[in-house]
């Protein structure tokens, strides 16, 4: 029986850009820098997928990987030897992810990284009003003046996976019990895991080939944020209106990490 190909869920700031850098260094090194990134749509960035090839020798002053249109993806699947070797769905892709892994044709197991959403709601407030989000759409975007302004405004996001991987389409849609439970109907078969094991996620998703690469490849803190001020620090207003927002978010937490 062949092993099932690892997918990777992205979920905006739950510590996936560092899991796909460190798969790309780690399957690059193992296939001796022979492989390519493609994705579906280069504007949307909807879907990533590495594969090898041996007609795709190594040569001085190559790019270690290269990303090409989805299209070329199809046409050079039908080449002889190649192998897949992972697939990451990007934001964009969740709402089309059973569309996109229909598509590919693959025998899969899909993984995510999930975050507490109070930290991860401090991460994308911080996000976009730095610099590093320069090219985000939303980027300086957000008109709350202060962190816990930004709590109890229609700004923080509520039950963001919920509805892009069922999908719900109707961004005015209030979240309820029947939305619920259609997402964990999805996730239950995932392997989902806090940020904080990342490095336990892509040990799992390469366990028979990459360790040793791997463990070259690793950053060892937890990427979460020690400035962060503790939830029960701030008003009971605050603190209200914030776990009602979030409250389907901090029931899919409980649900498969804590």
């Amino acid at each position: 029986m062949s092993k099932k190909i690892p997918v990777f869920y992205h979920v905006p700031k739950c510590a996936g850009t560092y899991v796909q850098h460190c798969s790309f260094k780690c399957i690059r090194r193992y296939c001796n820098n022979c492989i390519r990134t493609h994705l579906q749509d280069a504007n949307a960035n909807t879907l990533a997928i590495l594969f090898s090839s041996p007609i795709y020798p190594k040569k001085k002053g190559d790019k270690p990987f290269h990303y090409v249109l989805y299209d070329a993806f199809k046409r050079d699947i039908n080449i002889p030897n190649i192998q897949l070797k992972f697939v990451i769905i990007c934001d964009h892709g969740f709402r089309v992810h059973k569309d996109i892994l229909c598509t590919l044709g693959i025998e899969y197991k899909p993984y995510m990284l999930w975050r507490n959403p109070y930290e991860r709601a401090y991460s994308i407030y911080n996000y976009l009003l730095s610099d590093n989000s320069f090219h985000e759409a939303t980027h300086n975007k957000i008109s709350s003046r202060t962190f816990e302004e930004y709590l109890q405004s229609y700004e923080l996001e509520d039950s963001w996976l919920i509805r892009h991987i069922t999908p719900i389409n109707d961004d005015n849609k209030i979240i309820d019990k029947e939305d619920f439970d259609k997402a964990t109907k999805v996730l239950d078969s995932f392997d989902i895991r806090d940020i904080s094991d990342a490095n336990g996620i892509l040990r799992e998703m390469f366990s028979d080939s990459f360790n040793d690469t791997l463990t070259r490849v690793f950053r060892n803190d937890s990427g979460t944020n020690n400035q962060l001020p503790p939830l029960s620090s701030l008003s009971k207003e605050v603190v209200n209106k914030f776990n009602e927002r979030t409250y389907w978010d901090q029931k899919l937490y409980s649900r498969y990490v804590n």
